[in-house]
């Protein structure tokens, strides 16, 4: 991985202007930072977690079924806050010049609707035993990405970041695959809440681009508002499609927090 991502940057640079490669290289930071470090966090608490139960396969699977679901809940939501809010962040964070960044970390942050699970995924193989099974994966991701690269390169960085995105999304599903054959998942138990969330993340960011947006403010005041309007939107959307993930959730928050089960 340390290899693939010494060669990968030299090679946008050659590719793109010393400008798309700073904007690049900001925007990734930043996908760095909110996705890929928190998908491994959660990775760390959940593989030992996972290895204690795999010789029971179906508290194993009711566990990964809940997680998963839960996963997919906190990670769509958090997707949707990061890239309605990338614009008044940027600007705060690093001042107006870098807002021709906002895009390239937009992009980027598609990917957190995908790479969180496929980490999760990897850490459910890994914990049964399979760790070649996801040496595998790896490979396939890398390898697609290399192919969008040399496909795509020359429709502009845009298209490049969107090359990486696909990848991520073509090893998750290799890895749900992987996980539904080996472990006896039933495909059904993660589709409901999984369609359900993908489209409440596009309803919500249909109310950002359609309405928020539009509405002047400063860049303080849209941060914050596009923080908390969202995520009620998000919250009263899954209550109201009754998404099973929210009310594991709840449970799973008023045992850690005594104050919320009273």
């Amino acid at each position: 991985d340390v290899v693939f991502t010494k060669a990968y940057f030299p090679l946008i640079g050659k590719l793109y202007t010393a400008r798309d490669l700073g904007f690049y290289t900001n925007a990734n930071r930043f996908y760095e930072l909110f996705i890929r470090q928190s998908s491994i966090s959660v990775t760390r608490v959940i593989y030992p977690a996972f290895s204690i139960v795999q010789d029971d396969r179906e508290r194993f699977n009711k566990n990964y079924v809940k997680s998963f679901n839960m996963l997919s809940m906190i990670m769509f939501a958090g997707t949707v806050i990061l890239i309605a809010a990338s614009r008044p962040f940027i600007s705060l964070a690093l001042t107006e010049k870098w807002l021709p960044a906002v895009p390239y970390m937009q992009l980027f942050f598609l990917d957190g609707f995908f790479f969180p699970l496929l980490i999760f995924n990897q850490s459910i193989i890994l914990s049964s035993g399979r760790s070649g099974l996801t040496l595998k994966i790896d490979i396939l991701r890398k390898a697609s990405i290399l192919a969008s690269i040399l496909l795509i390169w020359r429709l502009g960085i845009k298209a490049l970041i969107l090359g990486q995105v696909a990848s991520t999304a073509v090893a998750l599903a290799a890895s749900l695959f992987a996980v539904v054959k080996n472990q006896g998942v039933r495909p059904a138990s993660l589709s409901a809440d999984l369609s359900k969330l993908a489209v409440i993340s596009g309803l919500c960011m249909a109310v950002n681009y359609a309405v928020v947006r539009f509405i002047p403010m400063s860049d303080w005041t849209e941060l914050i508002l596009k923080c908390s309007v969202l995520v009620l939107i998000f919250l009263a959307l899954s209550r109201l499609m009754r998404v099973r993930a929210l009310d594991d959730i709840r449970a799973f928050a008023a045992d850690h927090i005594p104050t919320l089960s009273r």
